[in-house]
């Protein structure tokens, strides 16, 4: 990391990756299964920083909020 706020694209790509890409492919597949046993289920994802607001982590609170988006979009789904 540089100067105060600042982050390269590898960083920010590896916060994303982590944290949004990861849960929305883990909510995919436990989807999949579930459909697929013919089961209901409920799928419980955290994003409480997506609510707060704080210095320096711009690219994990946009994850987060990220996150929560997906997880109302998937309910419908």
């Amino acid at each position: 990391m540089g100067a105060r706020g600042e982050l390269g694209d590898e960083a920010i790509d590896f916060v994303l990756d982590v944290d949004l890409k990861a849960t929305f492919v883990a909510c995919q597949e436990v989807g999949k299964r579930l459909l697929g046993l013919g089961r209901k289920g409920k799928v419980i994802n955290m994003g409480i920083i997506s609510f707060i607001v704080n210095t320096d982590i711009a690219p994990y609170a946009a994850s987060k909020g990220g996150v929560l988006q997906a997880t109302k979009a998937s309910s419908n789904e």
